[in-house]
């Protein structure tokens, strides 16, 4: 991640959506973001630091929840997971009842596909 920091910056810069953001971050894990915190203006500080605090991120199903609404256990909870926290960060899913739809969704969509 820090072998391009300029490149992850512009990336930045071209996010157009919360979930964006937060997916770059979490690439270019705890030293990029450390570094971008360090290196970058006022403005990219402030976008990075909404992220930190914004507790509404922060889906309110676990995964023993997923586990039984039918997401199986390995990596496509954490893929689940990552996508209810995005979903958050955009306002694509606002609360409990949300969640679960977009769950259900999800779990629908494997089960017609395998």
């Amino acid at each position: 991640a820090l072998a391009s920091p300029a490149a992850l910056r512009q990336r930045l810069a071209f996010a157009t959506r919360p979930s964006e953001t937060a997916r770059l971050l979490r690439e270019a894990g705890p030293l990029g973001a450390a570094w971008l915190h360090l290196t970058s203006d006022d403005v990219t500080r402030r976008r990075l630091a909404r992220l930190d605090a914004d507790e509404t991120a922060r889906p309110s199903l676990g995964g023993d929840a997923l586990v039984e609404l039918g997401v199986p256990r390995g990596p496509e909870l954490a893929v689940v997971l990552n996508g209810l926290r995005d979903a958050r960060l955009d306002g694509d899913v606002h609360d409990r009842a949300s969640e679960l739809d977009y769950v259900k969704r999800w779990v629908a969509t494997r089960t017609k596909e395998g």
